[in-house]
């Protein structure tokens, strides 16, 4: 068995330099290049036989160890079980290591206006729509699952608020004014994964939501259902935001 099995995106010319590969040739050495990913579960249901996952909604998060020092091009490797038997290493370890690296990479939300502008895209004037990731927006789709980052999320906005998946990278976060439908976010969501998004970067073709008052995630179209049916406050939270949560949430970046 040789490392270049557990490369998809190896590339198609030859075999990957040794400096690359040296990376996996110990555990100890790998450690330090294993973050975590989230995807879409049913579209990679096959290969999640092969490695280990953990649950987040009805998505998966799966490990890779980065082989590059370029995060945006550089090649990866998948941690599947047979990657972990060859580096001698128990499933509990791989997770723990992959967190404490992933979350060293801050979340960040900047208003998607200002991250348009900066990547010399048409100016859109104000939008409600913000995008949350990482500093480098590589494989920062990741951030939602951080610990409190969608409760300090609803604290910016002072409000409910709902996450639209738009690849692998990022989401898109909207805070909800009561007037949304989780229906139309949804087909909206769809319609720009099939037309825009690399079948292999798509995270969920649906929207999904966070309560402040639960500090709970769930799919949009469950919670509308349950506020409809009066079973849930709309729309505000007692998430403790000051009056001046709106001002903060469009400075050009937020840590959290």
């Amino acid at each position: 068995m040789t490392f270049q099995e557990f490369l998809p995106h190896a590339p198609k010319t030859g075999p990957l330099p040794d400096f690359m590969l040296h990376r996996l040739a110990s555990y100890e050495e790998a450690k330090k290049y294993i973050f975590c990913q989230m995807v879409n579960k049913e579209r990679h249901r096959d290969s999640l036989k092969e490695r280990p996952y953990e649950d987040w909604q009805d998505l998966a998060i799966t490990y890779y160890c980065e082989l590059g020092d370029d995060r945006a091009f550089g090649a990866a490797a998948r941690m599947t079980y047979a990657l972990l038997d060859q580096l001698g290493v128990p499933e509990e370890t791989l997770r723990a290591d992959a967190w404490e690296n992933t979350l060293q990479r801050e979340a960040v939300i900047r208003p998607l206006s200002c991250v348009l502008e900066a990547m010399g895209g048409p100016g859109y004037g104000e939008s409600p729509l913000y995008l949350l990731s990482n500093r480098e927006m590589v494989n920062g789709a990741i951030a939602a699952a951080y610990p409190d980052t969608c409760q300090k999320a609803g604290a910016l906005f002072g409000r409910n608020f709902f996450l639209l998946p738009s690849s692998i990278h990022e989401f898109l976060l909207l805070p909800d004014d009561g007037d949304m439908d989780a229906r139309m976010l949804d087909q909206m969501i769809a319609a720009i994964n099939e037309s825009h998004v690399r079948p292999q970067e798509v995270l969920a073709d649906h929207a999904y939501y966070y309560d402040g008052r639960t500090r709970a995630v769930s799919l949009a179209s469950r919670y509308q259902k349950r506020r409809n049916g009066g079973d849930e406050a709309q729309g505000r939270t007692d998430v403790g935001a000051g009056d001046d949560a709106g001002n903060r949430c469009r400075t050009p970046e937020m840590m959290l």
